[in-house]
This record gives structure tokens, sequence and C-alpha cells, in this order.
């Protein structure tokens, strides 16, 4: 069930950035919001009253940007670039790509935590010559048998941007070039869209995947079914490893 508290914050930083950026706030808008992420969060919600309790809160006192949410980070979950963000308007933003890249962010994070892994979001990983690269997602594991690396990229937009999955990919293949990086051999890479990658994007995925070291993972709507929807945490890592275990065996 999607929590009221989850709701709160997510549908209140979105009214504080409407107000910073001069856009007009009111109950209506706020109603069209949760609509939305109703839409988006394929998922049981809070009841009516509470849901008219968030929204009569959240218009009559729009929680404040806190430090813990910088621009960077609603950039990164409008899935536009730090420079862009700080001219785009706030009618321009689209809090659909808001709403599914934040209810994504969230759920691969509890994932990763409950499977053992240390999770970080929005993470600038340092590569050569100090390139960076932004994961949205990125987790390590450490056993005895070595240290295993996650990186998770979304791309949230109706249909999902060409441009975008293609500048993802070419930034992971700069930020860790094969023999030359730490990301490597059994360490994947997801990226992953609530709807179905085009053509363009699909053979990108599966150059990149038999070229470099470590594995590409494709996650369309259908396999992110499948992981909101397992019986329960274990069956949910089986579901990821089946399609890992696929990658790898793409030519």
């Amino acid at each position: 069930m999607i929590e009221a508290e989850f709701l709160r914050s997510v549908v209140g930083a979105l009214t504080n950035l409407f107000v910073k950026k001069g856009g007009k706030i009111g109950e209506d808008r706020i109603k069209t919001w949760i609509e939305s992420a109703k839409k988006t969060y394929d998922s049981p919600y809070p009841q009516d009253k509470e849901l008219e309790s968030i929204i009569s809160e959240i218009t009559k006192h729009p929680p404040k940007l806190g430090a813990e949410i910088t621009n960077s980070m609603l950039a990164r979950w409008f899935e536009i670039s730090p420079e862009e963000f700080k001219f785009v308007s706030a009618e321009e933003l689209d809090p659909q790509v808001f709403f599914r890249h934040l209810y994504l962010e969230t759920a691969f994070e509890k994932w990763l935590m409950e499977w053992g892994y240390k999770v970080e979001l929005g993470e600038e990983l340092e590569g050569l010559e100090g390139l960076e690269y932004v994961a949205d997602v990125s987790a390590e594991l450490k056993t005895l048998h070595g240290t295993f690396q996650i990186i998770i990229n979304f791309i949230c937009d109706e249909p999902p941007s060409v441009y975008r999955g293609l500048a993802i990919l070419e930034m992971l293949e700069a930020y860790a070039p094969k023999g030359c990086s730490s990301f490597g051999t059994n360490d994947v890479f997801i990226i992953a869209t609530p709807f179905k990658f085009g053509k363009k994007i699909t053979n990108s995925i599966r150059i990149q995947n038999k070229q470099e070291d470590y594995i590409v993972v494709k996650l369309e709507g259908d396999d992110l079914w499948d992981l909101f929807h397992a019986k329960d945490t274990l069956d949910r890592m089986g579901e990821l490893k089946e399609r890992i275990e696929h990658a790898k065996k793409i030519d």
C-alpha cells in the first residue's frame, strides 16, 4: 500500500517546488497531482478521508524545501539536467515523471536493502580522470567471494526518452571502461522504464551488454509488474536473478 507519509512527502515536495518557481498552487491542482499519482502507483491508496486531510494540510501549509531535498535531487527526479532545471518553469515540469521515478527509486532502495546491499541514492560516482556518473540507485554487497555492485537508472517519461537512454548508456561506458574500472565482471547495470523501450535503446543495450564486462539488464513494464507483485522478498530476488541470467545469454 502507498503510505500516507510517502504521498505527503512527494506531493509536498512538488508543491514546494511549484511555489518556489512561481507556480500557482491550489486545492484543485493538488487533487490533480493526487489523481496523477494514483495512475502512476498501481497499489492500494489511503482512504478518501485521509487523502482529503493530506490535500487540506498541504494547501494550507506547503512544506518548506528542506536541506535534505536539493535542486539537484529534484532535477534528477524530473529527469532533466541540473542546468536545465534552473531555467525551466513550473508549468513545463511533468509530475507523472516525478511520481514514477520516486516510486521506482523508493522500491528498489527497499528491495536491495532487504537483500543485504548497502544502498545510495543519487550518488555521483567518480571514474577515470574525474569523470562523474550519477546513478539513481547504487548498491554494493560485500561477501566472502568478493564485492558485487549494482547501478540503476530510470527513464520514466512516456514513451521512454531515446535521448536520455542513449546518454545514460554512453555516460556509463565512459565511467566504467572495459578493464579499467572497479565496476566490471559480475556487476550489474539496470536501465528501467515503466513502459517499453524502443528499438534504438534496445539495440544499444544489447550491444553494450555484449561488449562490456558488466551485465546490462533491461527492465520494462512487464518486468516491473512481476517484481512489484512477487509474493515475498525471496520470490522478488528470484525474479530479478532470472532477468540477469537472461541478459547474460543475449548475444
